[in-house]
């Protein structure tokens, strides 16, 4: 990207399940992520539980998400209901997968699964 400046961390992962070649290197190979800091690249380590969870959001279901303000501190719930999730197609992208309809202005979002709470309003 255009604003890369320098690296903050480098992390190195590896399959838990890769047999190992007996020098510290996995079969199926690792991967390693850079991350810069002051990037405007998005997040895209998550927990593999609110992965699994996310994947499981259907249409129909009541969600809130935190919008934080630009340039000041704060921010506040947006709460919606969940339109569709292409997660669940064959294939299907969980990057921003899930297309939201705001109950604020009837827009819709697409919005990554795992950055929503599930409501009960």
């Amino acid at each position: 990207p255009e604003d890369k400046c320098e690296p903050f961390m480098r992390v190195r992962l590896r399959p838990l399940d890769a047999p190992n070649q007996g020098d510290g290197v996995s079969a199926a190979g690792d991967l390693q992520v850079t991350v810069y800091q002051g990037s405007s690249l998005p997040e895209f380590l998550v927990p593999r539980d609110v992965f699994d969870a996310s994947r499981t959001v259907l249409p129909g279901t009541r969600i809130k998400m935190w919008f934080a303000n630009r340039g000041s501190r704060g921010g506040s719930w947006w709460n919606g209901k969940v339109f569709t999730n292409r997660a669940l197609e064959e294939g299907g992208d969980p990057w921003e997968c899930l297309k939201v309809q705001w109950d604020k202005d009837d827009d819709f979002s697409e919005v990554c699964p795992w950055e929503v709470t599930v409501s009960t309003k």
